[in-house]
């Protein structure tokens, strides 16, 4: 994650939203997705898999 997505992650988790609704939340913003995580490619799921992961265990 870009510190900009961190920064909009870590006010998403502040308004109340649980840590998955949250990076939802980031990547709905930046992909426009409105929800609809099948637009993104199975490959970009995976990174991003990787990168919350990362991000809950505290090393992202």
């Amino acid at each position: 994650m870009t510190n900009s997505s961190r920064v909009l992650y870590q006010a998403f988790l502040k308004k109340g939203l649980s840590k998955e609704d949250a990076f939802f939340a980031v990547i709905d913003h930046y992909f426009g997705l409105c929800g609809n995580v099948d637009e993104i490619n199975r490959k970009e799921t995976q990174k991003l898999d990787v990168r919350v992961n990362a991000l809950e265990k505290g090393s992202a």
